[in-house]
This record gives C-alpha cells, sequence and structure tokens, in this order.
C-alpha cells in the first residue's frame, strides 16, 4: 500500500455486530501488528458496532480510522436498505467517535435518489463532523437490485461531488468506487470539482485500475502527495 502511495490501510469485513470474543482477538490482534509497522495508518470497516466495550478495544489495538458510510439520506435509505435502520449506522459512528478514532463515512450517488437526498446526506455528515468522506458512484452489477438503474452521466457526478464539497468545504472527500465506469474519461476533473484524495486499486466486489495510472494522473495534474 505504501509503495501505491497509500496512507492507510483497511481491513474489512460486513458483520452484523463485532462482538467481544474470538473473532474480535482476531481483529485487534491484527490492527496491532499492523499498526506496530508505522508504514500505513490501519483503517478498518467491519460492520455495525453495538458494543462500546468493542468500540473501545479497537481503538487501544491502534485503529485510526472507522468507515461506517450513510450511504445516502434518511428519508432514501429504507428504498435500499431493509436489514438495519438509519439509527443503526448512526449508534455505530457515535460509538467509534467516543472511543476516539476518527471517522470515514460517505456517500453512494446513482441508486435513483433525487437532488434533495444528495443535499441532505451531506448536510447529515456535517453535523456529524466526520473526517472523511468517501464519495462513490453506482456500479451496476448483473443480478443486483440496482442493476436497472441508468449511470449517472460523468457531468451530473461531477455536479454531485462539487455540491458535497460545498457544503462541505473542510472535509476530506475521497472519491472511490464506480469512478472509473461513471468518470470515464474525466476522472482527473474529480479533483477540480472537490476530491482531495482518491481510493487506489480495486473495491470490495468490482475492479478499479491500476495504481501507477492514478499515480500518472496525479502526476500529470501536478498534484503532490499531502
Amino acid at each position: 500500500a505504501q509503495q501505491d502511495g497509500a496512507e492507510a490501510l483497511g481491513l474489512v469485513a460486513a458483520w452484523r455486530g463485532l462482538e467481544d470474543g474470538e473473532q474480535l482477538d482476531r481483529v485487534t490482534e491484527s490492527i496491532q501488528h499492523l499498526a506496530a509497522q508505522g508504514t500505513v495508518n490501519v483503517d478498518a470497516s467491519l460492520g455495525l458496532i453495538e458494543d462500546p466495550a468493542v468500540a473501545n478495544r479497537l481503538a487501544e489495538a491502534g485503529l485510526h480510522c472507522y468507515n461506517h458510510n450513510l450511504e445516502t439520506s434518511r428519508s432514501f435509505f429504507e428504498n435500499t436498505c431493509s436489514t438495519h435502520t438509519y439509527d443503526d449506522r448512526l449508534k455505530t459512528i457515535a460509538l467509534m467517535k467516543e472511543a476516539g478514532v476518527k471517522i470515514c463515512s460517505g456517500i453512494l450517488f446513482g441508486m435513483g435518489e433525487s437532488l434533495e437526498d444528495r443535499v441532505d446526506v451531506a448536510l447529515e455528515l456535517r453535523e456529524l463532523s466526520v473526517d472523511m468522506v468517501p464519495v462513490n458512484f453506482l456500479h451496476r452489477v448483473e443480478g443486483t437490485p440496482l442493476y436497472d438503474r441508468e449511470d449517472l452521466k460523468p457531468l451530473e457526478a461531477l455536479h454531485a461531488l462539487a455540491v458535497t464539497r460545498y457544503i462541505l468545504p473542510d472535509r476530506n472527500i475521497m472519491v472511490a468506487g464506480g469512478r472509473e465506469v461513471v468518470l470515464g474519461d474525466l476522472q482527473p476533473l474529480m479533483f477540480m470539482a472537490g476530491a482531495s484524495a482518491t481510493m487506489v486499486g480495486s473495491y470490495l466486489t468490482t475492479d478499479g485500475r491500476s495504481a501507477e495510472d492514478d499515480k500518472t494522473m496525479i502526476e500529470d495534474l501536478g498534484l503532490e502527495y499531502a
């Protein structure tokens, strides 16, 4: 990760609720091992956190930042998820913040939400005062419920990104999933529209592009690694 210019390495799983026990022991041991190397920050996205003791153990192990995306506005959330509530996500964020861990929480544009929904989720993230805001664009995958949605047009995606930056002027906004498909040849403009970072490599279930191509893009734009 460090060789690719990345500043953090993320541990990712999708558990209903990480509980105290053998599973948590394995996670904290991994965090401690990576943190001790001191080469990159150790971040994680491990699903819902429902126990303050679990949040505290993750923090004590050396976790730098916890990712738990809001994805969309409260009013649109029920159209996209039936396994848990918006308040479950807010509780997870609150517990990790109370434990002293930085928060990465972001947005998925292109699910069929309205322009008002896009504004509302950015306002919610501002209220939560999260540290990092990943902006993702729906990458339609055949066989999934949202496959019939139309891809966002590149300029519409950039507009959504620019509005997010307007609402969150001092937050770190990272463009991640779907950028290759939705932005296409306009990917460099994401930095002009408000992105301060991007995710390198592939994503959870879809491929990204090579780290070398991203490094060349950043260098061609005359940008520097922070």
